[in-house]
């Protein structure tokens, strides 16, 4: 995330079971709520550092000035309390300034989920699909992979963030078609959609969008 230091995704986009009041790791890199968000009460879209207080919802963004650091809660499949949130220039490291950047991010499907997907350093593709790499004009549809087929890029360390939408006090929007996740950055996200990707995008703390933690690589 730095010159000589490295981190490890979270396998899931974080999750909160609102009613058991628990925290989780979604199964599979490409699974999302979207629109099912607190409809069985579990949910995936958050206020920015609501950490301490997820289910929160406000129409007003000075609400969510103070940070709370979702990884420093209890995580019952994350192994530990071991996670955190990257800050936006460490995203804009990742997707702009690290060698052949550009070359090691795209939009992409796996599994039928459209979403962004991310190649670690220094990786040649295990598979004889093509890949696109991120630019302009590209679209999701232009690199698939089905389940055995990301698998074997997953291995890799292969990274998948899937559409998830955003929600505005708590209505769910493009649910299938934008992927918005925080960075420890105030008013700061990383968004995706059908043909863009933006390292930096500027987003109000009052909008729920979605978090994928790290951990320092071992």
């Amino acid at each position: 995330m730095a010159d000589g230091r490295k981190v490890v995704f979270a396998p899931g986009n974080l999750r909160y079971n609102a009613g058991e009041r628990t925290w989780m790791f979604a199964s599979e890199q490409y699974m999302a709520l979207g629109s099912y968000n607190s409809k069985t009460g579990m949910m995936d879209l958050f206020c920015w550092g609501t950490g301490d207080r997820p289910t929160t919802f406000t129409k007003f963004a000075t609400d969510f000035s103070a940070y709370e650091e979702w990884g420093r809660n209890t995580i019952v499949n994350g192994g530990g309390n071991q996670w955190r949130t990257l800050t936006s220039n460490e995203w804009y490291y990742l997707l702009n300034k690290r060698d052949e950047a550009k070359a090691r991010f795209t939009l992409a499907t796996v599994n039928g989920m459209e979403g962004m997907l991310i190649l670690p350093d220094n990786l040649k593709l295990p598979l004889k699909s093509r890949f696109i790499a991120g630019k302009d004009g590209t679209k999701a549809s232009d690199n698939k992979y089905s389940v055995a087929q990301w698998k074997k890029m997953e291995e890799k360390g292969c990274v998948f963030l899937p559409f998830t939408g955003y929600s505005d006090n708590g209505k769910v929007s493009k649910a299938d078609s934008a992927g918005n996740y925080w960075t420890a950055s105030s008013g700061t996200a990383v968004s995706f959609g059908k043909d863009y990707i933006y390292a930096r995008s500027t987003t109000p703390n009052n909008r729920g969008c979605s978090v994928r933690l790290v951990r320092e690589a071992r």
